[in-house]
């Protein structure tokens, strides 16, 4: 599928997932074959997934949306080192990696998991829609 989007050499690759369902080791690949594309030709690449890691190695820049909306936007290195948002956060802090790091072993402790449940996206609450599953967030 990203030898058929690249025949054209597009300005922009949208890559949608590109890695899902791949081991890690083609995950790689996949990573690098991007960023040598990106680099050889000047090809902007708009990266869509849910996987932070792939993020990390990847983006210039990042935008980080729930439930269709923008909840955080900036440098990568910012972004990931700092976030802002108790999404991005919360996304981050189910990273093995990350969590290993901080908490020990992963396997007497478990990954933390981020609570609740998507809204209705058909009947979204008012303000931040991940207010429900927030630790943050408060009825003010």
């Amino acid at each position: 599928m990203i030898a058929i989007a690249i025949a054209c050499r597009p300005a922009l690759l949208i890559a949608d997932e590109p890695t899902t369902a791949l081991d890690v080791t083609t995950q790689a690949q996949i990573r690098e074959i991007l960023k040598q594309l990106r680099r050889d030709t000047g090809m902007a690449i708009l990266f869509i997934t849910h996987n932070m890691s792939l993020v990390e190695a990847f983006a210039d820049r990042i935008m980080v949306m729930y439930a269709g909306q923008m909840v955080e936007y900036g440098n990568a290195r910012d972004v990931m080192m700092t976030p802002r948002h108790p999404y991005t956060k919360a996304l981050l802090d189910c990273l093995p990696v990350r969590h290993l790091g901080m908490k020990g072993d992963a396997a007497r402790t478990g990954l933390p998991t981020i609570p609740g449940h998507l809204s209705d996206l058909a009947h979204r609450p008012a303000g931040c829609a991940f207010a429900m599953r927030c630790g943050r967030a408060h009825d003010a």
